[in-house]
């Protein structure tokens, strides 16, 4: 993503934004452009008017992103069937992210938990987030982004979570 390319922001299926991007960091530098698969912290110019049901998504990978999660823990099978029938901005195909696509949202800049961007992601707990990824090591885990710190751990799959959904993108970029 390059500093001034346009953005769109979805609420309720209806774009109630576009715009460049104004701001654009890498760790706590500005940066140009920052390449894809790389986690960023972006701020919309000319725009604040964020809410609760928004969908936030990334022109460049088609990502469409849960805005809020529902405040609640869930197992793995329970995060996994949540996002499995969420229905939000009209739109009924959400999922666990990959492990790749739930760490390219943490913010590395943020000082204290949690590490996102809470512009465009409010109310996130300073926690575990699950990802759809299975353990290579132990098939009873599965990863998680941990925003206290931003990084991959795994965890038993019965163990309580919270979950961001995701939906669309390209698979060609995760693992």
């Amino acid at each position: 993503i390059k500093r001034g390319s346009t953005v769109n922001l979805y609420r309720d299926s209806v774009m109630t934004h576009s715009g460049p991007v104004g701001s654009l960091k890498r760790f706590k530098d500005d940066a140009k452009e920052v390449k894809k698969g790389f986690e960023c912290g972006i701020g919309l110019e000319s725009f604040t008017d964020v809410q609760v049901g928004d969908t936030i998504t990334d022109n460049n990978t088609g990502r469409m992103w849960q805005k809020e999660d529902d405040n609640t823990t869930d197992t793995w099978t329970e995060a996994d069937s949540y996002c499995s029938s969420l229905s939000l901005g009209s739109q009924t195909d959400w999922r666990l992210p990959y492990p790749k696509e739930l760490l390219s949202i943490v913010d590395y800049e943020v000082a204290t938990a949690p590490t996102i961007n809470s512009s465009f992601f409010p109310n996130t707990n300073p926690t575990v987030y699950w990802t759809s990824a299975t353990s290579m090591s132990d098939t009873n885990q599965s990863l998680y982004v941990t925003f206290a710190y931003g990084q991959l751990w795994n965890s038993y799959r019965n163990n309580p979570w919270y979950v961001r959904c995701v939906r669309s993108g390209s698979d060609s970029d995760v693992w």
